[in-house]
């Protein structure tokens, strides 16, 4: 519980954008403030794939495959 409480403050914190929320729930919002601030990344999270962190780029690919098989699934 605590978990999904702490993604559905960030999915506010980032205005609903699930790419910026899942990086930031894997790599920390400190890390993706300073990715967006020297460029890294852009805001609006279209740019995710450019993150430096192997591990949370896999973790957004493996989380939005899973998501869109479950929307497909009980859709």
């Amino acid at each position: 519980m605590f978990g999904t409480k702490y993604f559905s403050d960030l999915l506010k914190e980032y205005s609903g954008n699930q790419l910026l929320a899942m990086a930031a729930y894997n790599a920390g919002k400190g890390n993706i403030k300073r990715w967006i601030e020297n460029g890294t990344i852009k805001a609006d999270g279209s740019d995710i794939e450019n993150i430096p962190y192997k591990e949370t780029t896999t973790y957004i690919r493996k989380i939005s495959r899973n998501y869109k098989i479950y929307k497909m699934l009980y859709e």
